[in-house]
């Protein structure tokens, strides 16, 4: 029963946590390097941190000292792309690749 829970959760997820420095957190849990990204999930770092998110359509986010985002919709599909994401606070870079 837990192994099928496990696969279904990682079919959800829209990226991963490619490098940090300092602390940021998922709501109110830390964050590491490799964590998966959810729909819905609200990321934010602390001051002095820095966070890359490397999605899986290969976008790269990467949130500054004292930032927040949510992942408010995030397509697993290449084409067309339907992805949201809210900047609520601090600074917010991306790089968003062609899709393939």
């Amino acid at each position: 029963m837990i192994f099928f829970v496990l696969i279904e959760a990682s079919w959800g997820s829209v990226g991963s946590v490619q490098f940090i420095k300092g602390s940021a957190q998922v709501g109110e849990t830390p964050l590491a390097k490799g964590d998966p990204l959810q729909e819905g999930d609200q990321i934010s770092t602390a001051k002095e941190s820095l966070i890359i998110l490397k999605m899986n359509d290969r976008t790269t986010l990467t949130l500054g000292p004292e930032s927040k985002i949510v992942i408010a919709k995030y397509s697993n599909q290449n084409e067309p792309r339907d992805n949201y994401i809210k900047h609520l606070q601090g600074k917010l870079r991306s790089l968003v690749e062609r899709a393939t």
